[in-house]
């Protein structure tokens, strides 16, 4: 069973706010623009020249579906570079920092033995009785002198000047 429109004849009214247009058969009201129209009647009062028929359920529900899908999308595309980052893009970024751990943590490790091997050859070095280090007493103060002050000498650095731009012979930039 398929439900049919009936056709609607639309006449273009003009209204404007001096004159009003009276339909047959309407009453008298106190606002022009509001006036009653006969119901056989197609004419509208607010300049409308065609009128838009009922949108049929289906198609309503079609465009509902595909509102609903194109949001199911969306949400399925963030949802996809979600799992994308958590699984692949974010493991491979731990592995990197890692490596980059285990390069400085190594580093540290050869800084720390470099360290204790300089500890340990300065011991030796002051148990050796010719260098003449002689130990501490408590009633003894050590005071060093203060080292000489060296100047920095700065070295002969020619300064360049800027080239003279010359005009007209070659574009500055492209």
């Amino acid at each position: 069973m398929v439900a049919t429109l009936p056709s609607l004849k639309v006449n273009k009214v003009k209204s404007s706010p001096s004159r009003s247009y009276k339909a047959p058969g309407a009453r008298k009201t106190t606002n022009p623009n509001l006036s009653l129209v006969h119901k056989g009647s197609a004419r509208f009062d607010s300049g409308l020249t065609t009128a838009l028929p009922a949108i049929p359920v289906k198609i309503q529900c079609l465009l509902l579906l595909q509102k609903s899908v194109t949001v199911l999308s969306a949400t399925l595309v963030l949802a996809t570079l979600g799992v994308y980052a958590w699984s692949v893009y974010l493991p491979k970024l731990w592995s990197k920092e890692f490596r980059r751990l285990e390069t400085l943590q190594s580093s540290e490790r050869q800084l720390v033995a470099l360290d204790e091997t300089l500890k340990n050859q300065l011991a030796e070095q002051a148990e050796d009785p010719k260098m003449g280090l002689v130990p501490p007493h408590p009633s003894q103060p050590l005071f060093l002198a203060p080292a000489a002050l060296k100047t920095a000498v700065k070295p002969n650095t020619v300064k360049k000047l800027p080239l003279p731009i010359t005009q007209g012979r070659s574009p500055l930039a492209y």
